[in-house]
């Protein structure tokens, strides 16, 4: 599945300290910024949803399985005022 690659490879990026963190407002299309997720495998989501917050509740939800399945260990943090879960690296273990 295309989109859990692309988490999966952003979240490594996380683990190796290539990038602070990650949540589903980082998905950037290649296609420019006015184009959102076009140009992406997250455009099905859309297109399925037909709605911007179900489609990024839908993204949310994949995230989660791929910092799930990631064999580093991730947080996640949801500010009140914040639309968007972020999933850091655990550095407990370090």
């Amino acid at each position: 599945m295309k989109m859990h690659k692309w988490f999966s490879e952003s979240l490594q990026e996380v683990a190796t300290g290539q990038r602070d963190a990650l949540k589903v407002d980082d998905i950037k299309s290649p296609c420019g910024p006015e184009f959102f997720w076009e140009c992406t495998p997250f455009q099905a989501i859309h297109d399925a949803t037909d709605n911007w917050d179900d489609s990024r509740w839908f993204a949310g939800l994949m995230l989660m399985q791929s910092a799930i399945d990631h064999p580093e260990r991730f947080f996640a943090y949801k500010a009140e005022d914040e639309s968007a879960t972020v999933y850091f690296r655990d550095n407990r273990l370090l």
